[in-house]
């Protein structure tokens, strides 16, 4: 039973950092549009660093 509560736990980490990954792409094409091309902004590589959180394993 423990080991069945751990795998729905880890599958909801999992699941949020997909959801992040989603947004940041979302945001990156996004930011992508409004800028100059070739280029990127400041704000936009500072949302695309890792959440340490996320990653850190339990």
């Amino acid at each position: 039973m423990k080991n069945i509560m751990e795998a729905r736990k880890r599958v909801e980490e999992m699941e949020k950092i997909f959801n992040r990954q989603l947004e940041l792409n979302q945001s990156l094409s996004d930011s992508l549009v409004t800028t100059q091309p070739g280029t990127i902004d400041l704000f936009t590589v500072i949302r695309l660093l890792p959440e340490p959180d996320l990653y850190r394993r339990s």
